[in-house]
């Protein structure tokens, strides 16, 4: 059963936002630190600033709470029937692409039939316009090399249902990240096919806290001010 809940409207929320509003526009104006006095000033707003934002988060979530109760409700509702019918969407999805790969697997295959008969072909022929070229007769020898048949394109029936389509795209895997790097050193236009991980050479900034020299990369140490009510 969905739970039912009140949703706020947009008067309940400015009269719940007035104070709030207030202390933000007293507070919006920047502040220059210039001595103990200023200082002390904007640690004291800061703390403020900050119970001021627990104290909204607090009246937000009041507010929100209800909506996702009612929202998780029913996204409940819906997720057996929505996981099962994409379980059978994904079933037959791979089982019209096993059966359309292994129709191409076999058109290639009866391709490279014919390129073998048409090899063995083309060796009889060359054997025996050899011979025609042995006795002087050019124009026969080349009309023997003429009437091998080129391989046929092998075109599969398009069985495919009304509805149904498989396009196909190219991607890339890297196998061999270092060699990929090496590409890359010698050809620089090609550059923004890495990109570096941040987190990981935060994380080595963080244990060696810059004191590693690493070509190309430039640690830096970045400071925030907390303040705690």
């Amino acid at each position: 059963m969905v739970t039912t809940t009140k949703i706020p409207t947009q008067a309940d929320a400015q009269q719940a936002l007035v104070k709030y509003e207030d202390i933000a526009t007293t507070l919006a104006p920047a502040v220059t630190v210039s001595g103990p006095e200023s200082y002390d000033l904007a640690a004291f707003e800061l703390r403020s600033i900050k119970a001021s934002l627990g104290e909204l988060d607090t009246l937000r979530k009041t507010m929100t709470q209800p909506l996702d109760q009612a929202k998780r409700a029913i996204l409940n509702l819906f997720s057996l029937p929505e996981s099962r019918l994409k379980q059978a969407q994904d079933t037959r999805r791979r089982a019209i692409l096993d059966y359309d790969q292994e129709q191409e697997r076999k058109r290639r295959a009866e391709e490279a039939r014919l390129r073998d008969l048409q090899r063995m072909d083309e060796e009889k022929a060359e054997a025996k316009a050899a011979k025609l070229r042995e006795r002087g007769k050019e124009e026969q020898a080349d009309a023997v090399l003429a009437a091998v048949a080129p391989v046929p394109t092998v075109v599969l029936a398009d069985r495919r249902p009304s509805g149904i389509s498989i396009p196909k795209t190219w991607k890339a895997d890297v196998i061999d990240l270092s060699a990929l790097i090496s590409h890359i050193a010698n050809n620089p236009e090609h550059g923004d096919w890495l990109e570096a991980k941040i987190p990981a050479l935060n994380a080595f900034a963080r244990s060696t806290k810059g004191n590693v020299n690493i070509p190309g990369v430039r640690f830096y140490e970045d400071a925030s001010v907390s303040a705690r009510g």
